[in-house]
């Protein structure tokens, strides 16, 4: 709880959790850091409700296709997932209606670049 105190996760309109890498123990982990997100959020409803704000949203990016019926189970509400695999598909699909779609959308992903300063905090990092 004091990572999500830290983060102003209370605060905060959504939480976007990525894979590191492309394994069933990495989907594990993300599985039970967004059970733990919303357990965290879930607490904090009545607090928000209160305060008439929206409840936050936990998206999430899966390595396998078939971890993301564990994710549905147990999600909240508004809490969706995408597996990598699918979403390979929906480009390489994208790309049969519109040639050169997935040349474009790659070419955003790798053209974005930071500025890192080894003076820079650790999380900008």
């Amino acid at each position: 709880p004091t990572d999500l105190v830290r983060v102003a996760l209370s605060s905060a309109s959504g939480v976007f959790i990525v894979s590191g890498d492309n394994s069933d123990a990495e989907d594990a982990d993300i599985i039970l850091k967004t059970i733990a997100i919303n357990k965290y959020v879930s607490v904090q409803s009545e607090e928000k409700a209160k305060r008439k704000s929206k409840p936050v949203k936990v998206p999430s990016i899966l390595c396998q296709l078939n971890n993301k019926k564990f994710q549905k189970h147990i999600s909240r509400k508004g809490c969706r997932s995408i597996c990598l695999g699918e979403l390979k598909a929906l480009v390489l699909g994208y790309n049969t209606i519109v040639p050169g779609f997935s040349t474009f959308i790659s070419t955003l992903c790798l053209s974005c670049s930071i500025n890192v300063k080894p003076d820079d905090p650790y999380w900008k990092r």
